[in-house]
């Protein structure tokens, strides 16, 4: 790598680097969040009494039983109202004896804690509370907590979210009208959240959760069943045969769930599309592998993204036959012109969706079930149960299933969803077996047939869809998904609205209040950089208190938003504009500076490599790359992509949020390499088109030149203060006045730098060409752009090029630039 800059000019840039102050994030360097005024018993509940049931959710999920207590995983704010209630209906007493064996009551989950233990003490006042609260002027039960920091101005929040959502620059007409929370609503709504770099947040925040674009360069379905190869060798259709189609079928494909996404999200259509919607997204290369000739777009054009069906299937009849892409007369699902299609229901039946979490014979879909669970209704199963531990148990019960078994709480939620994909198989493949009828697993079905076992009820049946060993109805919550008690083929309840299980289990999920809450949660990390923290369970832990109370701000901040996106329709939009007004998105900094707790606020979160990217765009109108400005040739989404913390949504499947060493590496690399061909390129402008650098020649220094220099000079130290602020804002988004202290340390940067340069005879007049000595050695890779080398910037006497360069490396090393 060449160096860009001398050995000297580094040691005076990082030591000026090192003395401006940033803003850093600690362990200990967090936010307070104020109490309540009044203790309640939600407050009590959320502190005490949490720990003590996560041991009780292994069994307490559901219960018909009038009298029995319901804990429903993932909804705190339910829980809390539950166990209230189950107080206040008398049952208080039951709540201590139970769980502690006190009165000899028998509990099936046996003695959990005694009359001695914190546990039971905690109980004991949480049921003492309930009943003040009854007579108490705490009237509110879901009083958010406050945030006790400083909050930034709207616009700086509009410049971050509009680089956020847009990957641009807020316009000075934006900036004039945003000058309250409704205007900016209106701005971010109307004007930010549009266009080419939206699309691209949406479907990179998207598949952060998915993880669908895990297919890079490989089949993303099971591309036996559907008229792929068509596209890809049919002439008729433009195929061709080549690696570069094969490689655009695969992205259009593994593209679907995410153009769903955004096509709802773009209309403005109510976000439960993305798992109602009875269509799918197709292009010029998917629509015909899917569609064939009902494909009516022009094929071979990747951007014409619109409404499609698959109508274009292989099913396998028996051993000998199988249709050639058409749909056998028991597919029920048809277009609105009457033509057969598989029945859809959103990303639950997207054939990526399905093909990236596949299932096993003995998986069963809970895979699948795990994923809808908690990619839609919040719901983290695996992070919130209790596993079985007795070795005893797991030798006797082998079916998880078996209501006597640990393993019960878990599964009795997770099964019955499982059931309603009882359509797909393995990889994704549509009642593939048996006619057409099933896809249940071989060996199931095989010893089904066995003689010995037909009348077996537990074996499989002609006919059968699910497995009726499972012994857990397909549905969802306590609802049973068929009309019929038999759960082991679809007798839909609502069969004149629904057509498979998995349309039925869309219209469930979207109607539970968790579905509110759960896409909260799933587009919370995109704008707050991290998933909101678990419940704390260990009371004995040092910073249990400070963390209660960060977990009271978050869900009742979660509560919140979702009560919002019910009133606004599920408008993802309105939902994202929530989050960039919360105090949470907003904060700058605390007050209390004596304070441990964790809060996350906006400013400390690491840019990923596809938003640095724009954000060096939006801020240079140049992108870093190595020959042109092709978006193929962009270093941070190709060279140095994983180097600097991107995903392959397989191997690697977590952003980086915290900057390491070789990220740093990557960063000293963009801004020594970039920042010399910006500033030839914004210089070789007239003065009024350029970008950045407006408002000084290379002509403008600091002071006096030295005696002898050559070269045109004119000391103007206001022009260089008045442009060193600009930068300060264009790069940074800080507002200083030209006299600011901060814009006092960039200037001596800048002067430290000239004055080395005018003082050392071994720099040359042409800072862009290479020298002998290392030590000087000043390439400038101008990104294949042919100079004019009789001109400036190209010649540059007055060494005010590399002075300028070194401002530039020092204000995008700034941790308000890779961060935000």
């Amino acid at each position: 790598m060449p160096n860009f800059k001398t050995l000297s000019l580094l040691s005076i840039l990082f030591a000026l680097v090192s003395c401006k102050e940033q803003v850093q994030f600690s362990d200990e360097d967090d936010f307070s969040i104020n109490a309540r005024s009044c203790s309640t018993s939600e407050d009590y509940f959320t502190q005490k009494v949490l720990p003590v049931i996560a041991q009780c959710s292994a069994c307490h999920f559901d219960h018909d039983g009038s009298n029995e207590l319901k804990i429903k995983n993932g909804d705190q704010y339910n829980n809390y109202l539950n166990m209230r209630n189950y107080i206040l209906d008398g049952f208080e007493q039951v709540l201590l004896d139970k769980p502690s064996g006190d009165n000899d009551v028998f509990h099936t989950g046996g003695i959990r804690f005694d009359v001695q233990s914190d546990e039971y003490a905690n109980l004991n006042e949480f049921i003492a509370l309930v009943h003040t609260d009854e007579e108490s002027s705490c009237d509110q039960l879901n009083q958010s907590a406050s945030v006790d920091v400083n909050i930034e101005s709207f616009d700086q929040t509009l410049r971050k979210s509009t680089l956020l959502f847009a990957g641009r620059l807020p316009t000075s007409v934006e900036y004039a009208k945003v000058v309250s929370a409704s205007s900016l609503r209106r701005v971010l709504k109307d004007n930010v959240m549009k266009g080419e770099n939206f699309e691209k947040f949406l479907m990179e925040s998207a598949n952060d959760r998915l993880l669908t674009n895990k297919f890079n360069g490989r089949t993303s379905v099971q591309g036996y069943y559907y008229p792929l190869r068509d596209v890809l060798y049919d002439e008729n259709l433009g195929g061709d045969g080549s690696n570069e189609t094969r490689d655009l079928i695969d992205l259009s494909l593994k593209q679907m769930p995410l153009r769903l996404i955004n096509y709802v999200v773009k209309n403005d259509l109510p976000y439960s599309e993305v798992l109602t919607a009875d269509y799918i997204i197709v292009n010029g290369y998917s629509g015909p592998g899917l569609m064939g000739d009902d494909f009516k777009g022009e094929v071979r054009q990747f951007d014409n993204w619109q409404k499609g069906d698959i109508t274009k299937y292989r099913f396998i009849m028996d051993e000998y036959s199988e249709t050639n892409f058409s749909l056998p007369d028991h597919v029920l699902s048809k277009t609105d012109e009457g033509k057969k299609r598989l029945p859809q229901a959103g990303l639950l039946t997207s054939p990526v969706f399905l093909y990236r979490y596949q299932s096993t014979d003995t998986g069963r879909n809970r895979a699948r079930a795990n994923q809808t669970l908690q990619m839609f209704l919040g719901v983290d199963l695996e992070g919130s149960i209790v596993r079985a531990q007795d070795p005893e148990e797991l030798t006797n019960f082998t079916n998880p299933g078996d209501p006597a078994s640990s393993c019960f709480g878990c599964h009795k939620v997770m099964d019955p969803i499982a059931g309603t994909f009882q359509s797909y198989g393995d990889e994704g493949e549509y009642l593939h077996k048996e006619n057409g009828t099933t896809t249940l697993s071989n060996s199931y079905i095989r010893e089904g047939k066995r003689g010995s076992n037909q009348s077996n009820p537990l074996r499989y049946h002609t006919k059968d869809t699910w497995y009726r060993d499972n012994l857990i109805p397909a549905g969802f919550e306590s609802e049973n998904m068929n009309k019929d008690e038999e759960f082991w083929y679809q007798s839909l309840q609502d069969q004149e609205k629904y057509v498979d299980a998995t349309q039925w289990l869309a219209n469930k999920i979207v109607k539970d209040e968790r579905f509110l809450t759960g896409t909260v949660k799933f587009w919370y990390p995109v704008i707050f950089g991290t998933d909101p923290i678990n419940a704390p369970v260990n009371t004995s832990d040092a910073n249990y208190s400070e963390r209660a109370q960060i977990y009271e701000y978050q869900q009742n901040l979660i509560k919140d938003l979702a009560s919002d996106f019910r009133f606004r329709k599920l408008n993802l939009k309105d939902l994202l504009v929530d989050m960039v007004l919360s105090d949470q998105y907003r904060a700058l900094d605390r007050k209390d500076i004596n304070t441990n707790t964790e809060f996350v606020a906006g400013q400390g979160v690491l840019l990923t490599p596809e938003q640095l990217d724009r954000k060096i765009y939006a801020v240079t109108q140049l992108g870093w790359n190595n020959l042109s400005n092709s978006e193929s040739n962009r270093k941070l989404l190709s060279d140095y992509y994983f180097y600097y913390g991107g995903i392959d949504s397989d191997e690697i499947e977590k952003r980086t949020s915290e900057i390491t060493s070789l990220m740093g590496l990557v960063i000293e690399r963009m801004t020594g390499e970039f920042s010399c061909r910006m500033l030839m390129e914004d210089f070789v402008l007239p003065q009024g088109e350029r970008r950045l650098m407006r408002f000084v020649e290379l002509s403008y220094v600091p002071q006096t030149q030295p005696e002898n220099a050559s070269g045109v000079y004119k000391v103007d130290i206001n022009n260089i203060r008045h442009q060193i602020a600009r930068l300060h804002f264009d790069i940074l988004g800080e507002d200083l006045d030209d006299d600011d202290p901060e814009v006092d340390q960039t200037l001596a940067l800048f002067t430290a730098v000239w004055n080395m340069r005018m003082n050392d005879e071994n720099y040359s007049d042409n800072p862009s060409q290479n020298s002998e000595d290392p030590i000087y050695n000043e390439y400038c890779n101008t990104g294949g752009r042919q100079w004019d080398t009789s001109v400036w910037p190209y010649k540059n006497p007055e060494q005010t090029l590399k002075s300028w360069q070194a401002v530039i490396i020092y204000l995008m090393s700034d941790f308000k630039f890779i961060y935000r």
